[in-house]
């Protein structure tokens, strides 16, 4: 269901959902159980909010999972006293846990977050199906043994992870992935869309990486030193941190950056395509050459140029925008005004002739 017509399915609920019975979709639509997947962009609206209020969420629960009420809860102590729960309407949390050993089972869907922060091992780990807010794995440094739930609506955490041999992601993620401490990418098969960020720190090559096709927020390669093997997303919604790289060789950025984008350590700029429009901030500190650096049309915020010692060689593009420019030796007013000054030196050159 696209944005319109989840609009749309929501006005007629309003309307309608005190004068009869609603259907299992309907009542999947309201708490955010989109087929398991996950949570229902629209869960803030007031109009889902005053609906909710007014029903049994144990009656209503009962009836999407065809289970009885009792095994509907919205404690966490609950689960923590081995109470059979199909569906927990709220946060497990679990933060002291560090094995999984002889531990009570878990609730087959939560709706809120699990927090396993603690845990070290995934033997014995049967986690939910489905869970609609993020689950904390922070301290699980092998997949061995892992399945993780179908579906996570919210964010996966699994920053100490240094291995990918084993691990099978859900297809769906509805916030960001971290995966902080993975140095390869070997063995490694991510969702084809994330809609928050891609945490990928400490990679230190695109061997064997396919990213997702879209991004929502931030793709975070801040230690990778190449570009060789890597196929970066056709959108990122916010910023790219490529930190790290040091050459632009076989580097093809994405058509739209919407926010910064971090190459820091690029000292020329050979081989590098910049795309038209950059959201925010363009990283360039260490450049020290502009020879055949083609700026964008439109840097929404800054640019920094600090290490550039003159703008020779630099092309800049018709009714170049930019807010500020932070360099040792060119201003803003450097690059907006040199197109019209090449003109007048070829038209200079014209009348000699």
């Amino acid at each position: 269901m696209n944005n319109g017509d989840s609009e749309k399915f929501l006005d007629k609920l309003y309307i309608e959902h005190e004068n009869r019975k609603l259907t299992k979709k309907e009542l999947k639509f309201l708490y955010g159980i989109n087929g398991f997947k996950t949570k229902f962009d629209y869960y803030d609206d007031p109009r889902i909010v005053e609906i909710l209020a007014k029903r049994n969420f144990k009656e209503d629960l009962s009836q999407i999972f065809n289970c009885s009420m009792d095994e509907i809860s919205n404690s966490y102590i609950d689960a923590l006293i081995g109470k059979k729960i199909v569906y927990l309407y709220a946060d497990l949390y679990l933060p002291y846990l560090t094995s999984a050993k002889g531990f009570l089972p878990l609730p087959k869907y939560v709706f809120g977050s699990l927090f396993l922060n603690s845990l070290t091992s995934a033997e014995d780990l049967t986690l939910p199906e489905s869970i609609g807010g993020d689950l904390f794995l922070n301290s699980l440094t092998s997949a061995k043994g892992l399945t993780l739930p179908k579906n996570i609506g919210g964010s996966l955490y699994l920053n100490s992870l240094t291995s990918a041999e084993g691990l099978t992601l859900p297809k769906n993620i509805g916030g960001s992935l971290y995966l902080n401490s993975l140095t390869s990418a070997e063995g490694l098969t991510l969702p084809e869309n994330i809609s928050g960020d891609l945490c990928l720190d400490s990679l230190i090559s695109a061997e064997s990486l396919v990213l997702p096709k879209n991004i929502g927020w931030s793709l975070y390669l801040e230690y990778l030193t190449s570009a060789e093997g890597l196929v970066l997303p056709e959108n990122i919604g916010m910023d790219l941190f490529l930190d790290s790289l040091i050459s632009a060789e076989g580097l093809t950025l994405p058509k739209r950056i919407g926010r910064d984008l971090y190459l820091d350590s690029l000292e020329n700029a050979k081989d590098l395509t910049l795309p038209e429009n950059i959201g925010t901030d363009l990283h360039l500190d260490r450049l020290i050459s502009a020879e055949g650096l083609t700026l964008p049309k439109r840097i929404g915020g800054d640019l920094y140029l600090d290490d550039l010692m003159s703008d020779e060689g630099l092309i800049i593009p018709k009714n170049f925008i930019c807010h500020e420019v932070f360099s040792t030796r060119i201003t803003r007013y450097d690059l907006m005004f040199k197109p019209f000054e090449n003109k007048r030196k070829v038209k200079r050159i014209v009348k000699q002739l």
